[in-house]
């Protein structure tokens, strides 16, 4: 797989951090003890961390019978990026690793828990060290490839499934986006409904008051999504458009999201407020 066509871009991306920055990389790397790979740093100054452009398989990582050698793929979706905060990036790694109890000098980059793949510098000093894939489920602990850059060679796109859906008819018309943002329920139709008329241009303020409706929401990713969509739609309005006092109030809520169990969930809501706050501020400045 080619490396400029990796991230995914032009949608709601909850892993993706704020711009690389070489202080960045210089602070993690010595709270780490480790040197990053020239090649994922590379790649992450084109987009810090997100989402691939589509789940990216990695092939015969592991064997699942071996009386018949029937062998497993690994879904890839996401690379974590580069952050100087502890609940962001490749940092969470210390926590990680204490709370699904790996082992220590691995740094991980993606992963959802049962499984994870990070560099191992367990035995390896240098800036390029193998990549080790780790399942808690299957109690593995297994080299997958010898660098980062033989890792992505070895990305394969995971084929499209194409399948038969009924898709209900929903009146996404602002007197019924309106209705369903009032009663607070179906966050499903309240994010596909902001999504589509912001895209549609629709009346600025008339977005940010719905957002303020739904800004402690607990479904953190219907709420980052909504942020994701309005700050779309901020680049393309004047200052004269923005009611000032509503923006002040949206961001308060937004940056205040509350904090829950999981303590980096309400980062993510905090980080794109504070992309809408500084382009608010550079829209009040223009």
């Amino acid at each position: 797989m080619e490396m400029t066509k990796i991230w995914q871009y032009g949608e709601p991306d909850e892993y993706e951090l704020e711009d690389l920055t070489q202080e960045k990389i210089l602070k993690v790397e010595n709270e780490l003890a480790v040197n990053l790979p020239i090649t994922y740093l590379e790649l992450l100054k084109k987009k810090n961390g997100g989402r691939l452009y589509t789940p990216m398989l990695l092939d015969n990582v592991f064997q699942t019978d071996e009386l018949i050698g029937d062998t497993e793929e690994v879904q890839i979706e996401y690379f974590l990026g580069v952050s100087d905060k502890n609940c962001e990036g490749i940092l969470q790694s210390k926590f990680l690793i204490q709370e699904w109890e790996l082992p220590n000098k691995i740094v991980l980059f993606s992963g959802d828990g049962h499984w994870w793949l990070a560099f191992d510098y367990r035995n390896h000093n240098g800036s390029n060290p193998p990549i080790v894939y780790l399942d808690s489920d299957y109690a593995m602990d297994e080299i997958v490839a010898n660098s980062f850059d033989e890792l992505i060679k070895k990305l394969k796109p995971k084929p499209t499934e194409f399948y038969e859906l009924t898709i209900p008819e929903i009146d996404y018309s602002p007197a019924s986006i309106e209705s369903t943002f009032k009663k607070g329920k179906d966050i499903y139709t309240i994010t596909s409904g902001f999504r589509i008329l912001s895209q549609q241009g629709y009346e600025i303020n008339w977005l940010v008051e719905k957002l303020i409706l739904i800004a402690h929401h607990s479904d953190f990713l219907s709420v980052f999504s909504c942020e994701y969509y309005l700050l779309e739609r901020l680049k393309t309005v004047k200052k004269s458009e923005l009611n000032i006092g509503l923006m002040n109030q949206l961001l308060e809520k937004l940056l205040t999201y509350p904090s829950k169990k999981n303590y980096d969930i309400n980062e993510i809501v905090i980080r794109e407020a504070r992309k809408i706050q500084k382009l608010f501020l550079e829209n009040l400045i223009d």
